[in-house]
């Protein structure tokens, strides 16, 4: 056994002591590990100078720094200093690792959601407001949010401009009873002034409700 199918529930296993001492789940790690990795000295923590397993050492991660992942009729990739696509990180001092981890912490932030309609027709576009914003200091997050139901359920997500939410809005449409409604709606829509771009109606596969995708010109107000 070798590759993912060792690597991964090893990884697994790291990460459970890791969440196990800090009593916590820990999201997404690699904002972490890329940030502990370029914060060790390279030369001092390179595999190839690590011959002494009694030594002891501060390093998470042991570069590896010499040979490749070629297997038989397929060419892979060479390991070299730093991340390459042989070895990754290189390999994990697990000890280290759950040690050091509150040394990179993340950066807190803050998430307002908006609406300014109260009342909305069913079938009609609800446009909203995603603000994220740093807890302290200046700065603007950026990535991808998702907005979830108590059950844990994404109905929603986008891409972040400048710390804003800047669409597409999903415009969910009721099919039954009026089967021109998605279509009536995606012209509509498509004549608005602050529309960016409209994407023609999605349906489901019983054809009982459909979603026209309205990406606007700035982000929602």
């Amino acid at each position: 056994m070798g590759g993912a199918s060792a690597g991964a529930p090893s990884l697994a296993g790291v990460v459970a002591l890791l969440e196990q001492k800090i009593g916590a789940f820990q999201g997404l790690l690699n904002f972490n590990l890329y940030k502990l990795a370029a914060a060790q000295n390279a030369a001092n923590c390179d595999s190839s100078n690590q011959t002494d397993p009694t030594q002891v050492s501060n390093c998470i991660f042991y570069d590896t720094t010499a040979g490749n992942n070629n297997v038989p009729g397929l060419a892979g990739s060479d390991a070299a200093a730093g991340f390459d696509l042989a070895s990754g990180l290189g390999s994990i001092n697990a000890a280290q690792l759950v040690q050091q981890w509150a040394t990179a912490p993340k950066l807190r932030s803050k998430t307002k959601l908006g609406a300014n309609a109260k009342v909305i027709q069913h079938g009609s576009g609800l446009p909203i407001q995603v603000v994220v914003s740093p807890v302290n200091g200046g700065g603007a997050p950026s990535g991808d949010f998702s907005l979830s139901t108590s059950t844990g359920t994404s109905l929603l997500g986008g891409t972040l401009n400048n710390g804003r939410f800047n669409g597409p809005i999903p415009i969910v449409v009721d099919v039954r009873g009026d089967a021109q409604a998605p279509q009536r709606i995606y012209q509509r829509v498509q004549g608005m002034q602050d529309v960016a771009s409209v994407r023609k109606p999605q349906f489901n596969k019983k054809k009982s409700v459909a979603i026209v995708f309205v990406t606007p010109r700035s982000a929602p107000q």
